[in-house]
């Protein structure tokens, strides 16, 4: 029996977290605007546009969490909304 040590090198995500922002765009805003509706925080029209409303849903959806107050959407938020692939 060998005493090398090897090396395991996860395998890269087949999930990769998006940094959202107000101006982004897609789907991965689809899902954002739909989780915060789910949870009560009104994003506006679930149309793949982070506008303004969806803004301040993100920053209503952070206080409530005591999360930092960002209106970004960084892993902490995504974690908190539950986000799963």
């Amino acid at each position: 029996m060998s005493n090398s040590v090897r090396r395991y090198t996860a395998p890269p995500s087949s999930c990769p977290i998006a940094f959202l922002r107000q101006g982004s765009t897609g789907t991965d805003v689809i899902d954002l605007q739909y989780s915060l509706q789910q949870r009560g925080f009104n994003p506006g029209a679930i149309d793949g546009s982070f506008g303004s409303r969806t803004h301040t849903a993100v920053y209503r959806f952070q206080f409530s969490q005591e999360l930092s107050l960002t209106g970004s959407v960084d892993l902490e938020t995504w974690q908190a909304l539950d986000h799963v692939c």
